[in-house]
């Protein structure tokens, strides 16, 4: 049974294979056409090999050379199953210098400290193999099914002057991955995906004493890794005047890595900045399910006369085990962002290139706030007050090759800060672009 790229070719239903390129033949006028045999049931070909595709994709093409082993299914409904492989593996490695010491500069005199602000010498080894199929059934389904294998290693010397404890940690875990991707339409799409993670305390967390937002934070070479599970529901809308995307997920995260409320006298020795320090704290792995929840929407319309109006909207929530010196069961997770988004409107003059445009970026208060975000001095007292802050914009494209933009932010000049962040916003400023591609 000859086949050619999927195709089927079926003894009584038609002929050989026309060489490409060759009419169809055509009856003679006045010729009776054969009556054809009764169809039989189709009899699916296969093909197996390796695709080359490109790297970089122009026009939904990639340039450098890269193959994917791929496997064809195909019958007469036309409909291929494709198969496609991807794999790697990944290595890292972090080694830390660290020293501290003060000088007296009336008289010229250094006195080294007996350790800076890491373990000196401190080094941490990460990789892992991964590999991830997406097996497609036409041009409606798509199916993704992914697995990882992780390990990670620390290492860092103990110093008795310093009362800095070694660092002998190692971990390894095997994750895994899956999302369905179904096209019911050419302009809608459903997406549904599970993924588990995986992180585990990096040198920062096993070593460091330093003076952070909420206070003054010191190490601790006990800390596990921490494992969470994503849930993501999505769907997005296509048409020629509209765009719609809309995505909600939930995370569960086990063996949180949080700050603990620390007393004066659990400070580490030969630090008196902890305990000259208003409150302390150290890292430590939650004993329940903290859990993050959350939803975010896009929204783009075109309108006549080169006009456009988009926007954007996210919020998120989370909470997890109270730890020891706080009140109730649960508390709030740090940092979590408020309720935020964005519009704009732009206006674009195809035939010349120009374009100008306003947006508006804003934010609710975030008064829900954790336990550690209390003395957090990046955060105002009772929480971060919500903002609204006006950007304008001009430029001009010429096609893909030249672009030239200005952009006015802030206008109004109004005083903000995004949640967590040490430092308010930029106040009134004219920034100014230049792209070109060659």
């Amino acid at each position: 049974m000859p086949a050619l790229r999927g195709a089927v070719s079926h003894p009584g239903l038609r002929g050989p294979a026309r060489p490409r390129g060759s009419a169809r033949p055509r009856p003679r006028r006045g010729a009776l056409l054969p009556a054809l045999p009764r169809a039989e049931a189709p009899r699916p070909a296969a093909v197996v090999g390796h695709q080359r595709l490109p790297r970089r994709r122009r026009h939904a093409r990639r340039r450098a050379a890269r193959r994917h082993p791929r496997l064809r299914l195909a019958g007469t409904d036309a409909r291929p199953l494709s198969l496609r492989l991807r794999y790697g593996v990944e290595a890292y490695r972090d080694a830390v210098a660290s020293a501290s010491w003060i000088t007296f500069t009336d008289v010229g005199v250094t006195r080294p400290y007996a350790r800076g602000q890491y373990a000196d010498g401190a080094t941490m080894l990460q990789g892992g193999a991964w590999t991830e199929a997406e097996l497609s059934y036409g041009p409606r389904l798509r199916v993704r099914a992914g697995a990882r294998v992780a390990a990670a290693g620390a290492w860092a010397a103990g110093d008795a002057a310093s009362a800095t404890q070694p660092v002998d940690s190692s971990a390894v875990a095997a994750l895994g991955r899956a999302g369905v991707e179904w096209h019911p339409s050419a302009a809608l799409r459903f997406f549904v995906n599970v993924d588990q993670g995986f992180r585990v305390p990096n040198l920062d967390d096993l070593t460091s004493r330093q003076q952070a937002g909420p206070g003054f934070q010191f190490e601790n070479v006990a800390l596990g890794p921490e494992r969470s599970l994503t849930w993501e529901l999505g769907a997005r809308v296509r048409l020629p005047w509209l765009e719609l995307e809309a995505w909600g997920y939930a995370m569960t995260l086990d063996g949180a890595i949080t700050r603990a409320l620390r007393s004066s006298a659990e400070c580490p020795a030969m630090t008196p900045q902890c305990d000259a320090s208003w409150s302390r704290f150290q890292l430590v792995n939650s004993d329940g399910t903290s859990v993050l929840l959350g939803a975010e929407g896009a929204a783009r319309v075109l309108l006549p006369r080169g006009v456009s109006v988009a926007a954007t909207v996210a919020y998120a929530w989370g909470d997890g085990p109270a730890l020891s010196g706080t009140s109730g069961p649960r508390v709030p997770l740090s940092r979590i962002p408020p309720l935020n988004g964005t519009v704009e409107a732009r206006w674009r003059h195809a035939p010349s290139g120009i374009y100008l445009g306003a947006a508006l970026r804003w934010a609710a208060d975030q008064t829900r706030l954790a336990p550690s975000d209390l003395g957090d001095a990046r955060i105002p007292a009772g929480g971060t007050p919500g903002y609204a802050v006006v950007d304008l914009r001009a430029g001009w494209r010429w096609r893909d090759h030249l672009r030239v933009g200005a952009s006015f932010e802030n206008a109004l000049d109004s005083p903000y800060r995004v949640h967590g962040s040490s430092v308010n916003g930029p106040g009134r400023s004219l920034l100014f672009t230049l792209a070109t591609r060659l």
